[in-house]
């Protein structure tokens, strides 16, 4: 590694960063955060001015004005519990499970603020009706920002609203990390290179080297990067150290990653070791009992759902006799817990001798690894694709549910052919019943990249709660939400001034680029 003092670090002058940083990057990226959050303040207040403005039409005509203004005391009260708890900052926002949980507090707290509003007003407010709009405000601030989070996405995968950071150090770690932000577009990062020695920069990464640490600085004066990210494990301590200090002394957003792979960030827990950060990960092993109420809650609600969706599938079946005869059904061996094979169902959306015409396309698999997927694939009937484009196809999956070979929410269930491929760390993840939803589902659906099938089906495996299944449920109802409502909507060119940075990324061109 590169030999920093700490006196050179210092000489560069956090306060020079000071004062570059805010005329280039720090200051478009603080604009782009701002009307971000702007745009989710009017989407909040929209949704609790929608839950809670029936309240005065139900109160007596002389207290209809005193119950409109406990109607704007919790609205108020509302947004401001949002910001207590930290619901606009991205860092809470990124955990879904951890934003409804809040989001939850707030309904509570906000309906214990209206009956007392209601109790000094004197007006015309019972905690019946009060809670049921506190009930109703938490859905749809929920699905509010659940179609904002869909809406993000899409604007992030297209090039907007990005963040462009470098990654300091390499090593395996940062190989990954890097690999993950560049399949990962609508996470929002833009990675303009690495920092390390020449020496020490592999041929396959798939960005470019921007030069020893000890440039760091003189490139963030620049412009054009907005933050740093730096590979703990690829860094020397005293050098790492001294970076750290004078990066966030001079203002420069910065974030350390630690190397945990598959570790959910709410199994962490800091725990100092003589004033020095240490992080206790908590045992993620399913029990008994959980599981126990995780097949519980696919029983039920699995169910309830198939009562529900049985006229859909029967609108489909007939839809499907009439275009294109039978069979309706498509029963496919799938690898499900343990290791043992079932027969899953779909609706079927492909002509019936799909499966012999799929030697023929081979060459025009989108996917890597095993997977298999075309997205304009020829064997796809005219009402198949309504059927796969609304998530329809995979109703009759709920009585595989029923039967106990899959879950509502799991990993993917894959084709014993894909097995075969799959390496010794994959097959982890026959610990748990395969689901018709899961998180490589919501999260990487179009993905084409193998690696993050693996690295989310493991996460999931690795980190199981109900929380976190009950968040993948309402990132499914998201995802749909986007279906139905985001690609509707006109796309748009990237514009400069919606990019994270008013820079171009060919203004950090590395000196010895690939």
């Amino acid at each position: 590694m590169t030999a920093i003092s700490q006196h050179s670090l210092e000489e560069s002058a956090p306060a020079r960063l000071r004062r570059s940083l805010p005329d280039t990057t720090a200051d478009h990226e603080g604009d782009v955060r701002r009307r971000l959050r702007r745009r989710l303040v009017l989407l909040d207040c929209a949704a609790l001015l929608g839950a809670w403005c029936t309240m005065p039409m139900f109160a007596a005509p002389e207290l209809e004005l005193r119950t409109a203004l406990v109607v704007v005391v919790i609205v108020a009260v509302s947004i401001a519990l949002l910001m207590w708890q930290r619901l606009y900052r991205a860092h809470t926002c990124a955990v879904r499970s951890l934003e409804v949980a809040r989001l939850g507090r707030v309904a509570m707290l906000a309906a214990v603020a209206g009956l007392l509003a209601g109790w000094v007003l004197h007006a015309d407010v019972a905690p019946v009706p009060v809670a049921l709009h506190a009930g109703l405000a938490f859905a749809l601030l929920a699905a509010g920002r659940g179609v904002f989070r869909s809406w993000l996405r899409v604007e992030r995968a297209g090039g907007r609203h990005i963040r462009t950071v470098a990654v300091v150090g390499m090593n395996d770690d940062a190989l990954s990390l890097i690999g993950l932000l560049v399949d990962e577009a609508d996470l929002g990062y833009r990675v303009a290179g690495v920092f390390c020695d020449r020496d020490e920069m592999p041929e396959d990464c798939p960005v470019g080297w921007l030069g020893p640490p000890s440039d760091i600085l003189a490139t963030l004066e620049r412009g054009g990067i907005g933050g740093v990210i730096l590979v703990a494990t690829a860094l020397d301590p005293d050098v790492r150290n001294s970076l750290l200090r004078t990066l966030r002394g001079g203002g420069v957003d910065t974030q350390v990653s630690i190397g945990l792979e598959r570790v959910d960030c709410r199994r962490l827990r800091a725990v100092p070791v003589a004033h020095e950060p240490t992080f206790f990960v908590e045992p993620a092993r399913p029990q008994r009992p959980r599981l126990a109420i995780k097949r519980l809650f696919d029983v039920v609600v699995g169910a309830l759902a198939l009562v529900a969706a049985l006229p859909i599938i029967m609108l489909a079946a007939v839809a499907i006799v009439l275009t294109d005869g039978k069979p309706i059904l498509y029963r496919q061996v799938r690898v499900g817990r343990d290791g043992r094979r079932f027969h899953v169902l779909k609706l079927r959306t492909m002509y019936a001798d799909a499966e012999k015409q799929l030697h023929l396309l081979h060459d025009q698999n989108e996917r890597t690894g095993p997977l298999f997927k075309i997205a304009e694939d020829p064997r796809i009937t005219k009402v198949g694709r309504l059927l796969r484009g609304a998530g329809f196809d995979e109703l009759p999956q709920l009585w595989n549910v029923l039967r106990g070979e899959m879950s509502l929410v799991g990993p993917r269930p894959p084709l014993p052919r894909e097995v075969e491929e799959f390496d010794e760390g994959l097959l982890e993840r026959f610990r748990m019943r395969p689901g018709i939803t899961g998180l490589w589902q919501v999260e990487a659906r179009d993905n084409p990249s193998f690696r993050m099938y693996r690295h989310l089906d493991l996460f999931y495996v690795e980190n199981w709660s109900l929380g976190l299944d009950l968040g993948i449920i309402l990132a499914t109802v998201e995802m749909m939400a986007k279906k139905l409502v985001v690609n509707r909507l006109p796309t748009r060119s990237t514009a400069p001034d919606d990019q994270a940075s008013t820079y171009p990324v060919e203004r950090l061109r590395p000196v010895e680029g690939r």
